[in-house]
């Protein structure tokens, strides 16, 4: 899916706009916030867990003044 508009900024970085540039304008593109879209789309409306979190617990506490 990416591998047209990856190229086009992969060229940004090394011949025109230099890396902080061609990051900006990927993480704006359209097919990049489509992708992040279909991945929550896909996780039941949450973002998708980072592969480096093994697990996540919550846990109340009560404060005692």
């Amino acid at each position: 899916m990416y591998t047209n508009r990856v190229a086009l900024y992969f060229y940004d970085f090394i011949f025109e706009k230099g890396l902080e540039e061609a990051w900006k304008n990927w993480e704006k593109s359209s097919e990049h916030i489509a992708d992040h879209k279909a991945k929550i789309k896909e996780h039941g409306g949450k973002p998708p867990k980072p592969e480096y979190v093994l697990s996540m617990e919550h846990a109340n506490y009560t404060v005692l003044e």
